[in-house]
């Protein structure tokens, strides 16, 4: 049923009908075709009627002009909106109840993550929908929520269905939901991230215990890019790149200087302890 509380919804789902009639379900799909919505953006008629001010027994809407009626007859039809639905709102909200907590302490709990929330309940788990927007055919509800959760609710917190540009958002989508953000890593690999998340940590710690006070643009609680740089350069160069040029904030620049860049500890120690005895003396 199309109203007000979804609208936001129908219109993205129409906004990937017009790039690609095939990305939308079958179901949607068939709908706009109906209303003469053609993929191109051309609208043979208006998607709403405004109410009849002299026709009492015309048009039924729902008080904003917009028609109450279910565009789709039969429960299925409806039910699979709110699935999509809730597809949805795991990818733009599903973060917030990830499992990040080392003392696993429990997250909060968002309605719009629940069944209920949709008019969906456990008698549904069971029954069937489309699931090519995730990379399926056809999925039970309980399958559904099982990738949802394993994708966007696990050790991993993914926000990024703000991106404006749909090519990178899709390819990350697109990634994330076909491998449920969990990739299988050969020993040798994980061990190297463990190395390098390692070496990143008893960086940080030893500036902080070493020189208390002292500005050093510090990377704690975001160690991991240390080991992300480390796998993306050298699959850079699997791929012949022979150049990189790496730009960044402060924050955390001290540690990529020493553990990416290659520059020596050393050298970034001696700039704390300020030993060159000629920049006392000034310029001129």
């Amino acid at each position: 049923m199309i109203n007000p509380d979804n609208l936001a919804f129908v219109e993205q789902v129409y906004k990937d009908y017009r790039l690609d009639p095939a990305s939308v379900d079958p179901a949607w799909r068939s709908y706009f075709e109906k209303q003469g919505m053609a993929s191109n953006g051309v609208s043979i008629e208006p998607s709403f009627r405004p109410a009849s001010l002299f026709a009492a027994g015309g048009h039924k809407t729902n008080g904003t002009g917009a028609h109450a009626e279910n565009p789709f007859p039969g429960s299925d039809i409806y039910k699979q909106e709110k699935v999509d639905q809730l597809i949805r709102a795991f990818r733009v909200r599903g973060h917030r109840i990830a499992n990040l907590d080392p003392l696993g302490r429990r997250s909060e709990s968002f309605s719009e993550l629940e069944l209920g929330h949709y008019g969906l309940s456990e008698s549904d788990l069971d029954l069937t929908f489309s699931a090519t927007c995730i990379g399926h055919d056809r999925l039970k509800l309980r399958e559904i929520l099982d990738l949802l959760h394993s994708t966007y609710c696990k050790a991993i917190g993914v926000q990024y269905m703000h991106i404006d540009d749909p090519e990178p958002k899709f390819w990350l989508q697109e990634k994330m939901e076909t491998t449920r953000n969990q990739r299988d890593l050969a020993k040798e690999t994980q061990i190297r991230i463990l190395t390098r998340l390692t070496d990143a940590v008893i960086f940080e710690e030893f500036l902080a215990k070493k020189y208390v006070g002292a500005k050093r643009f510090g990377l704690e609680g975001a160690e991991s890019l240390i080991p992300l740089l480390d796998l993306a350069l050298e699959q850079a160069g699997q791929h012949e790149v022979s150049d990189i040029v790496l730009g960044m904030a402060h924050r955390g620049r001290l540690n990529v200087m020493a553990n990416i860049m290659g520059k020596s500890p050393a050298l970034v120690f001696r700039e704390f302890e300020d030993r060159d005895p000629q920049r006392s003396f000034g310029r001129g």
